[in-house]
C-alpha cells in the first residue's frame, strides 16, 4: 500500500514537471519565433523534433507536410493543437493534466486539501480548451 502511493506520488510529480515543462517550450518557441527574423529555419516542427516525436508524421496526420512555407500558420495551429489540447498525443498538456489527476485520484487521502482543489480547476481548465 505504502509503495503504490508513493508510486502515485512520483507520477504526480512527473506529470506535472511535464505539463510545465511543456507549456515553456510551447511559450519560448512562440516569443522566439515573434522575435526572430522573416529568413529564419527555425519553425514549429522542431519543437516536435525536441520533444521525441517525428514532426514529418504528426503533421502528416493533420494532412500537412513539413516544408510546405504555404502551411505554416496551419502547421503552428497543429503543432498546437498536438501539445496543448489533443486527447490523442501523448505528450499532450491536455493529457498529462488527466494522468495528473488520476495519480491524485488515487492518493487523495494524502492531498492537501487546498493542493486537490487546484488540481481539479487544472484539469477543468485543461478540459475546455478545444
Amino acid at each position: 500500500m505504502l509503495a503504490r502511493s508513493v508510486e502515485h506520488i512520483f507520477w504526480l510529480g512527473r506529470y506535472l514537471e511535464r505539463l510545465d515543462d511543456t507549456a515553456r517550450l510551447v511559450n519560448a518557441t512562440s516569443h522566439l519565433l515573434i522575435h526572430s527574423h522573416k529568413d529564419t529555419e527555425f519553425g514549429w516542427p522542431v519543437l516536435l523534433d525536441v520533444m521525441g516525436l517525428d514532426s514529418a508524421d504528426v503533421l502528416a496526420s493533420y494532412g500537412l507536410t513539413v516544408q510546405n512555407p504555404a502551411q505554416l500558420a496551419q502547421i503552428e495551429q497543429a503543432v498546437m493543437r498536438y501539445l496543448i489540447s489533443s486527447n490523442d498525443s501523448p505528450v499532450s498538456i491536455r493529457t498529462a493534466c488527466s494522468q495528473l489527476k488520476y495519480n491524485a485520484r488515487t492518493i487523495r487521502q494524502l492531498l492537501p486539501r487546498d493542493m486537490w482543489e487546484e488540481l481539479n480547476k487544472l484539469e477543468s481548465f485543461a478540459s475546455s480548451i478545444v
